[in-house]
């Protein structure tokens, strides 16, 4: 078997020693980030109510 650090997310190759530790490359870790922020709350936040939903306009369907 080939012992090759690869991403958690992605499965791609790992080479950069920050990637190797944190175990996604750089954009994988990025996109993880952006969607613990925008999904995940902490502990910290959990007495502040939450961001409204954008509405989203219906479309009309034509017959």
């Amino acid at each position: 078997m080939n012992d090759v650090p690869r991403c958690d997310r992605c499965n791609r190759k790992l080479k950069d020693p920050d990637s190797l530790s944190r175990g996604m490359g750089k954009t994988c870790y990025r996109k993880h980030q952006a969607y613990v922020e925008k999904f995940c709350i902490s502990l910290f936040d959990a007495d502040k109510k939450p961001k409204p939903q954008r509405q989203r306009k219906k479309r009309e369907v034509a017959p």
